[in-house]
């Protein structure tokens, strides 16, 4: 197989994981396919991509904002 991206347009299984994921997505998403399968490439079983979920929970970098009481009527009207 070669290292290169291979969707197709078939029911099958998918890996977000994948550095080609989103690239592969959007293809898919152009041609209206119903259905991606990534069965077929070379990356089906790499997890290199996945987030630690330990890393964002200490980097939190949110900030939280007390906000006053019926801001949301104001925000929406």
């Amino acid at each position: 197989m070669s290292r290169e991206r291979c969707p197709k347009n078939r029911k099958g299984a998918r890996n977000p994981f994948c550095p080609h994921y989103a690239i592969c997505l959007n293809e898919a998403s152009k041609k209206l396919w119903p259905h991606l399968d990534c069965s077929e490439c070379e990356y089906r079983t790499n997890r290199d991509c996945t987030p630690d979920i330990m890393d964002y929970a200490r980097n939190d970098t949110f900030t939280d904002y007390a906000l006053p009481l019926g801001i949301n009527g104001r925000i929406w009207q």
